[in-house]
């Protein structure tokens, strides 16, 4: 037998070897046990105001008030809100357009 074909064999031979060995270890792996997993589950935040106080930061009147007053007071901070996002959405809108 040549030399050459001796090369192939042993090549051969041992490419087998580390195929035969990857699938042991795959195998091994895959039915290793596996520690079960622990999930702690918090509860949602709140809101941060109390019922009956002013929800902070937005104008909005206290959550209980159903008045008129208050309803005139909460479609004015409404207003308020929705004309701040049209102009942080135009200034947005703006940034992209300079960009491309």
């Amino acid at each position: 037998m040549s030399n050459t074909a001796k090369t192939g064999i042993a090549i051969i031979i041992v490419i087998l070897i580390i195929l035969i060995g990857w699938v042991w270890y795959a195998a091994q792996k895959s039915t290793a046990p596996v520690a079960p997993v622990t999930q702690t589950q918090s509860a949602p935040p709140g809101p941060s105001n109390t019922p009956g106080s002013p929800t902070a930061g937005t104008g909005l009147s206290a959550s209980g008030d159903t008045s008129d007053a208050a309803l005139g007071t909460d479609a004015a901070a409404i207003d308020g809100q929705m004309s701040g996002l049209s102009s942080d959405s135009a200034s947005a809108d703006a940034d992209q357009s300079a960009i491309q």
